[in-house]
């Protein structure tokens, strides 16, 4: 028989995980136990209602997922991936070259 009530023991694994990839499969497992919660009432609203929730949450933690892969691979290479000496290819194209013109004007004091 499904409990009706999500896992205890995954949403303490959650709350209390130290790892990344542990909190992944806990919220994961929390999602799909607490499914039949959502199916209740047993009529056609409740079973597309448990479908969207299956399909939203599953998208959302894979996405968090993605996530943690880039964190780890970030983690793996010094936070920075190098393909030429000085530039990152995210910052192959900054936003400002030089310090704006105001930087380097000395304020005025109020009057």
């Amino acid at each position: 028989m499904i409990s009706s009530a999500p896992s205890p023991a995954s949403m303490t694994v959650a709350a209390a995980a130290r790892h990344l990839g542990l909190l992944w499969v806990a919220v994961e497992a929390t999602t799909v136990a607490s499914a039949p919660m959502i199916y209740f009432n047993h009529n056609r609203y409740s079973i597309e209602a448990t479908w969207k929730y299956l399909l939203f949450c599953s998208v959302g933690i894979a996405l968090a997922m993605l996530g943690i892969l880039f964190l780890a691979y970030a983690g793996l290479h010094g936070g920075a991936v190098h393909d030429r000496p000085g530039r990152h290819r995210v910052g192959d194209f900054p936003l400002r070259r030089k310090l704006p013109v105001m930087h380097l004007r000395r304020l005025q004091p109020r009057e």
